[in-house]
């Protein structure tokens, strides 16, 4: 999954507590300029992949547009997209419209997104969410970045395909590669049958999604 946002929106913030990192948090144009990837365990134990990226910005100078495009080329390869909202600024809205065409632009309007409304501590006093597919923190509150790794963990399933198989108990590999590549929800050892009965999640563009079609109950 992708950061994406309108500079000064809270992005390197959320990424750091996210992923426990240490890309830089400055209130200043273009911040971050060299995308960072690191992983990122969501409650259930998955691990995804999260990546860090230049602020958007409006009318960006014409010196500055191949850098903006090159930095931002991993946003096109993400399974899903965070838009972070600054909703303490005035033109809140205005900045989500410019994200939103940037990408479109950028030929990534078609990728799944969610948005984080950041900043609830200092939200301006007419704000109002612009869809229902969002949640609303302060990156400061670490009750509230809790809240947001359960909030993408049900973003991530909705890219997923449900799974219920039966796996043979000689299986090791399967069963260990459910474990990491997949998100296990629940599994117990069916002794009559000799086999672990699972169920989870699996992304349909994942190897493992074809393996599986075998074992289904």
């Amino acid at each position: 999954m992708a950061l994406v946002g309108y500079t000064n929106a809270g992005k390197s913030t959320i990424f750091n507590r996210l992923t426990a990192a240490d890309s830089l948090e400055e209130n200043l144009l273009f911040a971050t300029l060299d995308p960072l990837t690191r992983k990122c365990v969501l409650p259930c134990g998955y691990t995804v992949l999260v990546t860090d990226t230049v602020g958007f910005i409006q009318d960006l100078p014409t010196t500055l547009v191949a850098a903006f495009r090159s930095t931002l080329e991993e946003v096109t390869e993400a399974d899903l997209l965070l838009h972070v909202v600054d909703s303490s600024h005035p033109d809140y809205v205005a900045h989500e419209r410019t994200v939103s065409r940037l990408l479109t632009e950028l030929g990534a309007s078609s990728i799944p997104m969610v948005t984080v409304y950041n900043k609830s501590d200092q939200k301006a006093s007419e704000f109002i969410p612009t869809t229902t597919a969002s949640i609303m923190i302060s990156a400061l509150s670490a009750a509230d970045i809790d809240r947001l790794r359960y909030f993408l963990e049900e973003a991530v399933k909705q890219q997923m395909v449900h799974y219920d198989v039966s796996i043979p108990s000689g299986e090791g590999k399967l069963l260990a590669q459910l474990k990491s590549d997949t998100i296990l929800h629940e599994w117990h050892y069916n002794e009559q049958g000799g086999t672990y009965d699972c169920q989870g999640y699996v992304l349909p563009a994942h190897p493992l999604y074809g393996e599986l079609q075998s074992f289904q109950r």
